[in-house]
């Protein structure tokens, strides 16, 4: 089986760790899945059997997205939902973040969210703004800046948005 083992950019890091690519710890936990003893998984990929059983076990729990390039875990709505209302019926947090694999005060954030916005937690607090671009010349964008500043707009573009989008 032909799989990286070490991310090549940068394989060891400041502290001296190797560092293993998602593919590798991908690998690794289907090799254990597939039924291959997990030390001698372990072996074979020279690899402390302790860390193959943490990676076997984040993968069973969080499934494929567990090992992102950067670290990062991204979590559903219903992810953090389910989370939230465990601690609300009463499961104790650490418990909770445990099974999660997250730490305490990141439960704790979504049980307050949860509590503060009901229905409305965990989605986008801001639509996404999407940008206009249109080329004008100096002499333009001095009358423009002009007229803005004499109808009273705070800025330009306020002004431009006002009155693009007033009759829409």
């Amino acid at each position: 089986m032909d799989v990286p083992i070490i991310d090549s950019a940068d394989p060891v890091s400041r502290n001296g760790t190797r560092k293993f690519t998602k593919e590798f710890k991908e690998a690794v936990c289907r090799r254990v899945e597939q039924g291959t003893p997990l030390k001698k998984v372990a072996r074979t990929y020279n690899v402390d059997a302790a860390l193959v059983r943490q990676w076997r076990d984040a993968w069973r729990d969080a499934g494929p997205d567990v090992f992102r390039k950067n670290g990062q875990r991204k979590f559903t709505k219903e992810f953090k939902e389910a989370a939230a209302r465990r601690v609300e019926q009463g499961t104790p947090v650490k418990e909770v973040a445990r099974a999660c694999r997250v730490t305490p005060h990141k439960v704790r954030q979504w049980r307050d969210e949860l509590r503060e916005r009901g229905a409305e937690a965990f989605r986008e607090r801001e639509t996404k703004k999407n940008a206009l671009i249109f080329r004008v010349t100096e002499c333009e964008l001095d009358k423009l800046k002009a007229i803005a500043k004499a109808a009273g707009a705070p800025n330009l573009s306020a002004y431009v948005r006002s009155r693009l989008l007033d009759g829409v």
